[in-house]
């Protein structure tokens, strides 16, 4: 049996963090109404879609294009701000390796009500 290509991740249920929306599903909205989101909380709020996926958070800046790449990058420290809370720009993203070694990447976003 082939290894899965689902890279894909999903928000936790009861998380109050961050959200996908379906009409953007590369997009990780974060919410501030709690105050600055870390990576830790970011972390906590993620989880992959299949079992054999996992995930990065990651440096906005990061090149990853290649499981090497995704091997060997460090991920963001666990107390970073994962946002700017005035300007909404983001620090970091989310990098998906599927268990077949495919990619994906997640751009993290403010949610603006």
């Amino acid at each position: 049996m082939p290894l899965s290509s689902d890279a894909t991740i999903k928000v936790r249920i009861g998380n109050m963090f961050s959200y996908i929306n379906f009409n953007e599903p590369l997009t990780i909205w974060v919410s501030y109404d709690y105050g600055p989101v870390t990576t830790t909380q970011l972390r906590s709020s993620l989880q992959t879609n299949d079992a054999g996926a996992t995930f990065k958070i990651v440096p906005v800046n990061m090149v990853i294009t290649t499981e090497t790449e995704f091997n060997d990058s460090d991920e963001a420290p666990e107390t970073a701000p994962v946002l700017d809370g005035s300007s909404g720009t983001s620090f970091v993203k989310v990098v998906v390796k599927a268990a077949n070694g495919e990619l994906e990447t997640y751009v993290v976003k403010k949610n603006v009500l």
